[in-house]
């Protein structure tokens, strides 16, 4: 959510809804970013500051519509709170959509303008947690904020809380289409469909590299890359067949005071199957860095590949291997050992060049090669995965 403007000459204040571009102010009036039309504003109309300026940051002239953009002398008033005594005096319980460390996430509706939204849900046990993990989450949300103007990042729509239920709120556009994981899924238990194309391959393979980008531009690592955490939207463009955005920064660790992203020490948070070496193994001196964060999606690309080789062959081959499988068979101990399987991983990826069958792959093989890096010094930059 964008922070709290003051309109001068109405006197009370808005915010930007994130997944509209619509002017909310706090009696629930509503005024859209775009006159005249109801279509959705796109993702590059999206940056806003907030602050107590009342400058929009848009380029639609909302002049005829509202005082917004009007400077007058009327100081500010109060800005509202987020503190709420009942959420679900303001949103409707559509139903269950995931879960995940602390957090619960759930499919909501909005009393006030009827649109679906994902809310994810932080409820703690005593007030004493609840104001003990307010950092973390009040993190998580600021992340967010920062990377409200990419396009490859869910987007944050408002929060809230509610200290006598010690419930933390964060309110997100909905991914319509599920996640990564969910059209892996569908793939890998029906071999002989055309589920992972060549063109969510290269979607995959773009939006993920440039959205990690946008991650690591604002010193920030996300920790715990990997295909649940990668949700599929629709779009509005025509030219889009599929939109993939990272969500869930529950874990992400923000390194903006200090400049550096190394971290060491022997705990860990994410998941483990997708951890890089040096985020468990003893053997491995090197703190955890950005780089790490490259690992993690590199195992997320080795296995849309194998989803890809799937649909290409009707071979479930493919799918030995990857973190799919092992998680699949609950074998736990070789999830927490993926870096032992990492020969086996780079075999499969030769047997993909080998195969004639799989040509429109092999470009993308020497990438993953690159990001499975046992070194985390010769990963490349998010940046600079495709060169």
């Amino acid at each position: 959510m964008s922070s709290w403007s003051w309109d001068p000459t109405r006197q009370k204040y808005y915010y930007i809804e994130r997944t509209t571009g619509d002017y909310v102010y706090t009696d629930n009036e509503r005024i859209s970013s775009q006159p005249n039309s109801t279509s959705r504003t796109s993702n590059a109309s999206l940056g806003h500051s907030g602050g107590s300026t009342g400058s929009s940051g848009y380029s639609t002239d909302l002049t005829s519509q509202s005082s917004i953009q009007q400077q007058t002398s009327v100081p500010a008033g109060q800005e509202p709170s987020n503190v709420v005594d009942n959420i679900w005096d303001y949103y409707q319980d559509i139903g269950y959509l995931g879960a995940g460390g602390q957090a619960t996430v759930r499919e909501v509706q909005s009393i006030q303008d009827g649109r679906s939204y994902a809310m994810k849900i932080y409820t703690f046990r005593n007030q004493q947690k609840f104001q003990a993990k307010r950092p973390t989450v009040m993190g998580e949300i600021n992340i967010m904020e920062r990377l409200d103007a990419s396009s490859d990042i869910i987007r944050l729509v408002r929060w809230y809380e509610d200290p006598a239920r010690f419930t933390y709120y964060i309110v997100m556009e909905k991914a319509d289409l599920g996640t990564l994981w969910n059209v892996l899924e569908r793939q890998f238990d029906s071999p002989e469909t055309n589920i992972v194309t060549s063109g969510l391959v290269r979607d995959v393979f773009v939006r993920m590299s440039r959205g990690l980008a946008d991650i690591h531009r604002i010193d920030t690592r996300h920790k715990d890359i990997k295909p649940s955490n990668i949700l599929v939207c629709s779009s509005d463009n025509a030219n889009d067949s599929w939109v993939l955005k990272y969500a869930d920064f529950g874990m992400a660790i923000d390194f903006s005071g200090s400049g550096n992203s190394l971290t060491t020490g022997a705990g860990f948070s994410g998941t483990w199957a997708y951890a890089a070496p040096e985020c468990w193994s003893d053997r491995v001196l090197t703190g955890r860095t950005r780089k790490s964060d490259i690992w993690s999606l590199g195992c997320v690309f080795f296995e849309v590949l194998a989803g890809r080789s799937t649909a290409l062959t009707g071979d479930k081959y493919w799918m030995n291997f990857t973190v799919y499988d092992i998680i699949r068979g609950y074998d736990n101990g070789r999830a927490r050992s993926y870096y032992g399987f990492h020969q086996h991983v780079m075999e499969v990826l030769n047997t993909m060049v080998g195969n004639d069958n799989l040509w429109e792959l092999h470009v993308y093989v020497p990438i993953v090669r690159q990001m499975l890096q046992l070194d985390p010094q010769y990963r490349p930059d998010a940046s600079s995965i495709l060169g």
